[in-house]
Parts: C-alpha cells; sequence; structure tokens
C-alpha cells in the first residue's frame, strides 16, 4: 500500500478493512486507488485488492486570462488530471503551463491560456486556426509556417497576436539583375593633304564602351516593389573613330556637248525638276516663281541643300547645263538637287547624275569637305 509517501505491506483484505487496520484516515479531498482504479471507501466489498494507494489533496492555484486566479485542492496526480476535476473544458490548441503530464504538487501555479481564432493569409491562400502563442512568429510556428529570409508579417513577427485575429504573411524575394548598355564610340575626322576630295579612309576602327550594371529587384508576393542599384561601373571605355576625308583638290577638264568644263570636285546626286507653277506656291503669292536667292526661277537655277553646297556655287550638270545654285527646298536634303526651269520650257527628272563643280576653286574654308555618303 502506498499512503503518505510510504510503501506499506499489509495483508490482503478490502480496502477499506485494511485502511481501518492500519488507522489511514482519508480527508474529503483525498483520494484511494484501487489497483490503478479510484474507488469509493464507503462501498463495502469483500474481495481483496492487489494495490492500494492512498493520493492526499493539494492545494495548487489556477489562472486563467481575464479570470482572477483561484485555488482548488485536488487529489489527482497530473496537472490535465486536476484541471478536468476542476470542470475545465480545454482544445487541443489551448496552452497550459506546466504542461499537462507534470505531476501535482503542493502549491503548484497553474495557467490556462485559451487559444484564439487566427486567419492567416499566407502563399495566396487564406489558413483559419486557433492559437494560444504568445506572438505571432510562434503562432506561425505552431502551424507549421515559417518565415525565411527577408519574409515579413503583419503585424509584426515578435509582436503579440493581432485583436482582430488577422496575420498577413509577405514573402520576400529578391534578385540581382546585370544588364549593360553600349556607349556608341564617337568619330573623329581627320583631314589627309595627301588623299583627293571626296574620299575617305578609316584610320581607326575605335570601339564602343560598355557600361554594366547590377540591379536589386525586390519582389513582395510575386509583385516588384522596388529596384535599387547595387552596382555601376564602365567595363570598356570607348575609344573614338577615326575617318580620314581627302582634302586633295586636282583640277580637272571634261568634254561636254556645251564644251569643255573645268571642275575641281564632282560628285552623284539625285535629281529632280521644278517649275514655278510646280513649285506648290499659290500663283496669288508675293513669292511665286521666285528663288530663295531673289532671283525669278528660270532654267539654270537649281536648287540644292546648302548644309553641302553653298547658294551662289557655280556647277554643270550633264543634260541640263551649266547651273547656279540659287534655291532650297523643303524636301531637298543631302546629295539631291532639284533642277528649275520656267513654265515654258519645263522638262522632268527623276535620275542620278554627276554635277560638276566648276572652277575657280573656292577658299578651303568654304569648302564642305564631308558630305553624305548615300544618295537619297
Amino acid at each position: 500500500m502506498l499512503a503518505d509517501g510510504q510503501a506499506l505491506r499489509v495483508p490482503a483484505g478490502a480496502p477499506v478493512d485494511v485502511l481501518a487496520a492500519r488507522g489511514i484516515v482519508l480527508g474529503p479531498e483525498d483520494a484511494l486507488i484501487v489497483d490503478g482504479a479510484p474507488w469509493t471507501p464507503d462501498v463495502s466489498t469483500g474481495s481483496a485488492a492487489g494495490v492500494i494507494e492512498v493520493r492526499r489533496g493539494q492545494a495548487v492555484t489556477i489562472s486563467e486570462a481575464g479570470q482572477p486566479p483561484f485555488e482548488v485542492v485536488s487529489a489527482a496526480e497530473t496537472v490535465g488530471a486536476a484541471l478536468w476535476d476542476a470542470g475545465f473544458q480545454l482544445r487541443q490548441a489551448d496552452l497550459v503551463t506546466p504542461a499537462l503530464s507534470t505531476l501535482l504538487t503542493p502549491g503548484l501555479a497553474i495557467t490556462v491560456t485559451r487559444a484564439a481564432p487566427l486567419t492567416i493569409q499566407v502563399d495566396g491562400a487564406t489558413v483559419r486556426t486557433l492559437s494560444a502563442a504568445d506572438t505571432v512568429v510562434s503562432a506561425l510556428a505552431a502551424g507549421g509556417i515559417g518565415l525565411a529570409g527577408a519574409d515579413y508579417t503583419i503585424p509584426a513577427a515578435d509582436g503579440p497576436l493581432p485583436t482582430d485575429g488577422l496575420i498577413r504573411v509577405v514573402r520576400v524575394h529578391e534578385e540581382i539583375m546585370a544588364s549593360q548598355m553600349v556607349e556608341v564610340a564617337d568619330t573623329i575626322y581627320q583631314a589627309l593633304g595627301d588623299q583627293p576630295i571626296d574620299t575617305r579612309q578609316l584610320i581607326d576602327a575605335g570601339a564602343d564602351g560598355v557600361r554594366r550594371t547590377y540591379t536589386r529587384v525586390r519582389y513582395e508576393d510575386g509583385l516588384e516593389i522596388s529596384r535599387l542599384t547595387e552596382a555601376e561601373f564602365i567595363a570598356q571605355t570607348p575609344r573614338s573613330r577615326v575617318v580620314g576625308y581627302g582634302t586633295q583638290i586636282t583640277i580637272q577638264s571634261v568634254a561636254t556637248p556645251d564644251g569643255a568644263i573645268e571642275y575641281w570636285r564632282s560628285y552623284d546626286v539625285y535629281a529632280t525638276s521644278y517649275s514655278p507653277s510646280r513649285a506648290g506656291v499659290p500663283r496669288t503669292s508675293r513669292t511665286f516663281g521666285i528663288t530663295r536667292s531673289g532671283l525669278p526661277l528660270v532654267k539654270g537655277l537649281i536648287a540644292v541643300d546648302p548644309r553641302y553646297i553653298p547658294l551662289g556655287t557655280r556647277l554643270y550638270v550633264p543634260g541640263y547645263g551649266f547651273a547656279v545654285a540659287a534655291d532650297t527646298g523643303g524636301g531637298v536634303k543631302g546629295r539631291f538637287i532639284d533642277l528649275g526651269y520656267s513654265d515654258n520650257d519645263y522638262q522632268s527628272w527623276a535620275r542620278v547624275v554627276t554635277v560638276y563643280f566648276l572652277t575657280p576653286t573656292p577658299a578651303a574654308g568654304s569648302i564642305v569637305w564631308l558630305i553624305p555618303q548615300s544618295i537619297p
């Protein structure tokens, strides 16, 4: 028999007779355990007991959130049994401290924390659960939801459970993106006095520059939130491309239907033609039939792009004759000329033709050395 901390050897018999024989008195809160099951001592029985245990009632304090603590005297063996005897109905998620399996001892303080309902939004799903955890992160861990890297929660993970029961888990993913931008090398032109005019020569092919950038991109729940430049540097410094252009002028001559001409330059252009009534200017306009130079439009005056052929330049155009650059036009760009006629002698042009720049050679400072390489 086990009683009052002692193991006693007693003769076999009914529990009530055994207790009486040893002078053991049970208090109102004490419990008699016979062969592992509760036994009521005032029930007479003649059967012999194998193992008799007397459990004395012990005073313990039970506290529950929101309620004043109270004391109970219990002969239960464990905390869980004492709470059951005290009428506590526990849910699986409720938290009891110390654990339910803890052996009852005199003066033990027992705390019961009821689980609160939680709604957790995580990974595109909504999880509803109960938790008695003291912090958000503990509640998540109890539910098998972990935080990794820069993940965070609303409210904060180390804070208490929210009063509204709503927790949002924000998954954070960051990646480093590499990009590069080509910085096109500029072109430097260098005059070559030993090369014929309108020829070009590549002196240095140069190299484009490369600028590399590394950007940290932050995603929250799959949505891009921010971009931050982590590093930026020049991977390759641009080197200028050097192109030489000829400035050597040689006076030449050529026979034409209008006689031999002497010229210092020639190149191909695309030629069209126009006349006063075909220039797009109303007859009522005071500028009708008047060129940019102020002269009336007649055969021998042509429109040019003055960026490459200065006004006043004397030219010879095979099939057209002698000409003076005296006009401009909105569509006359680059290696393009528009041959002028009066309305009476107009002829239609639309072809590539070689133009000759007549002598005398202008001063070097007024020569446009670089002209477009392509014909419109």
